[in-house]
């Protein structure tokens, strides 16, 4: 697993391999992760097209 954290489990849920979403419509499902028991996440990103896209997404948690 590489420092930090790493995929537990490729995919991004519900059985989703790979998908397209058009313009304006929406998907649901989840991506898998793991990170260290004692770490404290402040933002998941995601890049898109194995992080070759131009688009990532960025989210804050707490």
């Amino acid at each position: 697993m590489p420092p930090g954290g790493g995929a537990a489990s490729p995919g991004c849920g519900r059985g989703w391999s790979r998908t397209n979403i058009a313009p304006g419509e929406s998907g649901k499902g989840f991506v898998t992760f793991e990170v260290p028991k004692d770490a404290k996440l402040a933002k998941i990103q995601f890049g898109l097209d194995s992080g070759f896209a131009d688009q990532t997404g960025q989210w804050t948690i707490g």
